[in-house]
Order: C-alpha cells, then sequence, then structure tokens
C-alpha cells in the first residue's frame, strides 16, 4: 500500500512539472518586436524628417530666388540729366568723312558720335579741324562748348555730340525727350526758333549720358522736332 501511495505522488510531482514545464515555454514563446522593424521605422521617420526640410529648403531657395529676381527687377535707372549745349558749326562738303566715326546707322543727318574719354574727344577734334573749322570760332563753337567736359565727366559720364545742317546760322534748337531703354538711345533735337536774316549753316549738339544708361546702347538716333509754334512739316 506504502508503495502505491509513494507512486501515485511521484505521478503528480511529474505532472505537475510537465504543467509547469508548458507554461513557461508558452510565455517564453511571446511575440517580441523585431529588431529590424525598429530599424525601419525609425528610418522612416528620419527620411520623413529629411524630406520636410529638403522642402523647407526648396521653398526658401525659391523665396531667395524671387528676391533677388525682384531686386533686379526694381534696381533705378539712373536719372538723364539733361546736360547739353548748342554751337555753331560750318556746312561741309565731302560729307562721307562726317559719317566716319559716326555711331548712328546710315549715311544721313543728324548724325550722332560717341565718347568715353577726353582723349576721344581731343583726338577727334584734331582729325576733324580741316573737315569743320574746329579752330575758328566764328565758324564753329564746338572748341568753347566742350570745354567743361574734362576728365572728371569722363569718369561716370559719356558724350554724345549730334552734328545736324541748319536753315540758317540763326536757327535755335534745344534738346527735347531723351529715350533710353538700355539698348538703344533716342535724343530729339528741337527747333525753337526760326532765324531768316543769315545764311545756312550747321549745329553741333553735345548731350551727356551717365555711363550706368549705356553699357548694353548699339543703336543711337537723333530726330528732329519742331516746336508747336513753327510751321510743322508736312
Amino acid at each position: 500500500m506504502k508503495k502505491l501511495t509513494v507512486l501515485i505522488l511521484i505521478f503528480s510531482l511529474a505532472l505537475a512539472c510537465l504543467v509547469s514545464c508548458s507554461e513557461t515555454e508558452n510565455e517564453g514563446s511571446v511575440d517580441t518586436p523585431d529588431e529590424s522593424s525598429v530599424v525601419t521605422e525609425s528610418e522612416a521617420v528620419t527620411e520623413s524628417e529629411t524630406v520636410t526640410e529638403s522642402s523647407l529648403t526648396v521653398e526658401e531657395s525659391s523665396e531667395e530666388e524671387n528676391s533677388e529676381q525682384s531686386e533686379e527687377e526694381s534696381i533705378e535707372i539712373p536719372e538723364i540729366i539733361r546736360d547739353f549745349t548748342v554751337s555753331k558749326a560750318p556746312l561741309v562738303f565731302d560729307e562721307s568723312r562726317v559719317y566716319e566715326k559716326a555711331v548712328s546707322d546710315g549715311n544721313k543727318l543728324p548724325v550722332v558720335y560717341k565718347f568715353d574719354t577726353r582723349e576721344e574727344l581731343d583726338s577727334f577734334k584734331s582729325e576733324y579741324d580741316d573737315l569743320f573749322h574746329f579752330k575758328n570760332p566764328s565758324a564753329c563753337g564746338f572748341n568753347e562748348a566742350t570745354v567743361k567736359y574734362d576728365d572728371a565727366f569722363f569718369e561716370n559720364n559719356t558724350l554724345i555730340v549730334i552734328y545736324l545742317e541748319s536753315p540758317s546760322y540763326a536757327d535755335k534748337y534745344t534738346v527735347g525727350e531723351i529715350y533710353n531703354d538700355l539698348s538703344t538711345v533716342r535724343i530729339q533735337v528741337v527747333l525753337t526758333d526760326l532765324g531768316w536774316d543769315q545764311g545756312m549753316g550747321g549745329k553741333f549738339i553735345t548731350v551727356a549720358m551717365p555711363d550706368a544708361l549705356m553699357k548694353n546702347v548699339n543703336t543711337y538716333i537723333a530726330e528732329i522736332a519742331f516746336a508747336e509754334h513753327l510751321p510743322q512739316p508736312n
């Protein structure tokens, strides 16, 4: 009888041990987070932040570009100072030489010359003295009219010189509108009064232009206009 009791006890202990081991295995089989999955989620967060930062960077860059473009578009064009002279000039008969140094298109008057330095202006006076009689003040007042255009003037300015023929030496002219779109300069020369008692002659008209407006200019035009009180050409 004692043996049977011992066997039952041993069996009970064995059964309890099996049950305990089974519960332990079940607890050990509980799902744990996959490390690779955690890393992937972290990387996804990082990528999301990177995309956001990149998007912000693109937006900031776009704003900077728009700001720069706006600043470029808002650059003020320097005002054209109405600095000009009108002086007497002779008629010339060798017209081919009149157009040699011209920057205006075609062989027609008014003709336009351009000078960037005092040396260029002096060279023009020397080379064409026999044509325009610069050294004869009774025939030409160009030398006296251009004295004020010295080296200091040419540091920031360009000198435009217009030569035209007039029905009379006594005719009076002024400079009207000056049109400049950074590639074309068009200067309006206005006849303000007619002279009837003198013979035909010419005029030299100088116009000072700021260098800032002359960088990309490739077309130069001088146009004759008539004051409202004068008879208008047909």
